[in-house]
Formats: structure tokens, C-alpha cells, sequence
């Protein structure tokens, strides 16, 4: 029934409501093409029924996940809330490091191939932050002082015109170099590192600065 001003009353909770998809689903066989009872009163129903059939509605809810609607849905509920998603992930990742690695950890051991995948991928698409993550790893593993973002890396290549500290080459590739190599005491700090070209990168190896230059 529709009063005037397009209201329709649920045939539970008897409350009249706007004849919309707002309040009601839909059900292409009724003349209004909603279903009789408002979607508070349906999710009522809908809980309560799982509360009472446990297993008949995990059985339901995985076979529901399988198939492309629920998919498609998921994708887009993602794109969404994209940004919000990955905030809240950071904040529990940072609340909770060991839990973090273990459960990434046990997910790579299940889905190695996909794992593989996304670590090319994200390599292929985040070339500084590869390059950011490798020289923080090398200073870690010689266990020497010192963390550089990314951004701290760009700003020595940028201050250093991106060119070679030592040669002031600009067309070679250019890699970040220690100036005090770390072998032999150098920190990964930002003040350490310079932008150098691979011939005079590999040609320093593990002399200092002065001594390269010296030499």
C-alpha cells in the first residue's frame, strides 16, 4: 500500500517508511518492487535465523564468497574504503609486530606463487623504496647506525644535482654510495650517503672517501 506522499508500511513492524531501496529490497514481482517487510525487520530476521542454523550459515556464507557477485562486491566495497583500510591495517600492524610477521609470514607459506607475484610487482612499481629498503638492510646486517627514508635519499641525490659525488658523471645509472663505507664504520645516516656513478662505485669498493679521491 503507498499513501500519498509515497510511504509504504512494513508488514512487521507495521512502521511506515519511504518507498525506496533506502528501506526496502527489491522484489521485481511485487507492483512496487520491494519486498513487503523493511530491511531493519530483515536483518532481524536474517540474524536471528543464523544464530539458530550456525552451520547451515557458515556452509552458506562460503559458497556465497566463491561465486563472482560476491567478488565483484568485495572489489568494489575495497576501491571504496581504499584508503581507509590501509590506515587502519598500518595501525594494527604497528600495535602488533610479531602477530604481523607471523600471520604474514603463514600466509607466504600458503600462497607462495601469489606471494612471488606481488613481491615482483611491488619491486617493479617502487624502484626507490627497493632501493631505500636495500640500503637499510645492508647497514642492519653490518650493524651500523643510521636509517634513510626514501625522501632523505631523493633530497642527496637532488642536493648533489644527480650527478656522481665523485666523477660528477649524470647519463650512468647512478647508485648511493657510503662515503665511509659501512664495512669500516660508516653509518647509513643521509649524511653519509651520496649519489655515485657504478664505475667509481665499484672502483671506491670499501676505501674511504679520502682515500679514493687520494688515490
Amino acid at each position: 500500500m503507498i499513501t500519498i506522499d509515497n510511504q509504504k508500511q512494513c508488514t512487521k513492524c507495521k512502521e511506515w517508511k519511504q518507498a525506496t531501496n533506502e528501506f526496502f529490497g527489491k522484489k521485481n514481482k511485487s507492483s512496487l518492487g520491494l519486498v513487503s517487510q523493511c530491511r531493519n525487520c530483515v536483518c532481524e530476521k536474517t540474524r536471528e535465523w543464523c544464530k539458530a542454523n550456525p552451520e547451515r550459515h557458515k556452509e552458506n556464507k562460503r559458497k556465497w564468497k566463491k561465486t563472482e557477485q560476491a567478488r565483484e562486491k568485495g572489489r568494489k566495497w575495497y576501491e571504496e574504503n581504499r584508503k581507509r583500510i590501509i590506515e587502519k591495517n598500518r595501525k594494527w600492524v604497528k600495535a602488533n609486530p610479531e602477530l604481523a610477521k607471523e600471520k604474514n609470514r603463514k600466509w607466504r607459506e600458503g600462497n607462495l606463487d601469489r606471494a612471488k607475484e606481488l613481491t615482483r610487482k611491488w619491486r617493479k612499481e617502487n624502484p626507490k623504496k627497493l632501493l631505500a629498503y636495500n640500503q637499510n638492510r645492508r647497514a642492519l646486517k653490518a650493524n651500523a647506525a643510521g636509517h634513510a627514508t626514501v625522501e632523505q635519499i631523493k633530497s642527496r641525490f637532488q642536493y648533489h644535482e644527480n650527478r656522481c659525488y665523485y666523477c660528477g658523471d649524470s647519463e650512468s645509472g647512478l647508485h648511493v654510495e657510503h662515503r665511509i663505507p659501512l664495512s669500516r664504520g660508516g653509518s647509513n645516516w643521509p649524511s653519509n650517503l651520496v649519489p655515485a656513478c657504478q664505475s667509481c662505485n665499484f672502483s671506491k669498493h670499501t676505501k674511504t672517501e679520502k682515500e679514493f679521491i687520494n688515490q
